[in-house]
């Protein structure tokens, strides 16, 4: 099914691949219009250490209201936009300004969407985490509108609006059929047996990526921790699951797939929206109840657009990068 990946796309979607050969990034495109390879961008080694200390910075600001090294983190930004970025402008140019970024190594952690070259009017940049999955998920069938919903919120102290949050999902989708699981009823029996029925899933509670055992990532719901592993044997059918927490996205740099969230497109989700790094209780609950308004407004045929514009809305309010570009969205593009 990837080798149909071209003549799944639409006139103006991109797919950009990034390889590892040796040390060499290698950028691959694809489109419905043809395809090009550009080679020798950089250092793959080079791209870890900056990946790496972009993290850090990252995970120190988001604790912060009002972080003060805005610079250095842009700089960083801008060291692997030359190694990353400008080549998958460059492919947008040529192709379509609609592109879907499959990463490898340590680019699978790059907030590409924040990345100088990538800021361009109209352009939409998503992810995704393998060609594979991103063939299944653009078989789907999408939806314009969500029948069924389900919206589950586990608070505590480091985090107490999970709850709030998943509650005023719950109301912003109620002309559908919306199932509300907050702190006591989300246990993982119940969780489980709703998401096979959900067109539409929020989960808004703690994300934690295991580094020594992907499968072992997981959600802490209200009696334990629900392990990545856990999904393979959950059909889910939704056109998106929105994972709210710290850490849901890509986590560590061996490989294409690693991380909660590609558990979850491996269990038959169309799209996933999760995060990159820690991210800020109040601007987290702040940045979905926006989201979730404008996917109401437009329908979720417009997922990927809105998600852009609720971005540019954090941003306006919030412009260090740790607060506005922790969440990436992947999977079918529209």
């Amino acid at each position: 099914m990837a080798g149909d990946v071209p003549s799944m796309l639409a006139s103006g979607e991109v797919v950009i691949r990034f390889g590892i050969q040796g040390d060499e990034i290698v950028c691959a495109t694809l489109a419905r219009d043809g395809s090009h390879v550009a080679r020798g961008l950089g250092s793959a080694a080079e791209l870890e250490r900056l990946v790496r200390a972009l993290h850090f910075r990252m995970r120190r600001a988001a604790l912060d209201a009002a972080p003060n090294d805005a610079a250095t983190t842009n700089e960083l930004l801008r060291r692997i936009d030359a190694l990353l970025g400008r080549a998958a402008r460059s492919a947008m140019d040529r192709f379509g300004a609609q592109a879907i970024v499959v990463p490898a190594g340590a680019a699978a952690l790059v907030p590409f969407h924040a990345l100088p070259s990538l800021q361009v009017q109209g352009a939409v940049v998503t992810t995704a985490p393998s060609v594979g999955m991103l063939a299944s998920a653009l078989a789907m069938k999408p939806l314009d509108r969500p029948s069924r919903v389900l919206s589950i919120g586990v608070s505590d102290d480091a985090i107490p609006g999970a709850a709030r949050e998943a509650l005023d999902v719950a109301a912003t989708w109620s002309d559908a059929q919306a199932t509300c699981l907050t702190e006591g009823a989300a246990t993982t029996t119940a969780v489980r047996s709703a998401m096979p029925m959900a067109d539409l899933i929020h989960i808004a509670s703690h994300g934690w990526f295991a580094p020594t055992s992907n499968e072992a990532s997981g959600l802490r719901l209200a009696d334990r921790w629900l392990h990545r592993r856990e999904l393979r044997d959950v059909a889910l059918g939704a056109d998106l699951v929105v994972l709210s927490g710290c850490e849901t996205g890509p986590g560590g740099t061996g490989g294409d797939a690693h991380g909660l969230f590609a558990g979850f497109l491996g269990a038959g989700a169309r799209r996933v929206l999760a995060s990159l790094w820690t991210v800020r209780d109040e601007i987290c609950v702040e940045f979905m109840a926006g989201l979730h308004a404008r996917w109401h407004s437009e329908g979720l045929g417009g997922v990927s657009r809105a998600w852009a514009e609720q971005v540019e809305a954090v941003r306006s309010e919030h412009p260090h990068p740790a607060h506005w570009a922790p969440f990436m969205l992947s999977g079918a593009h529209r």
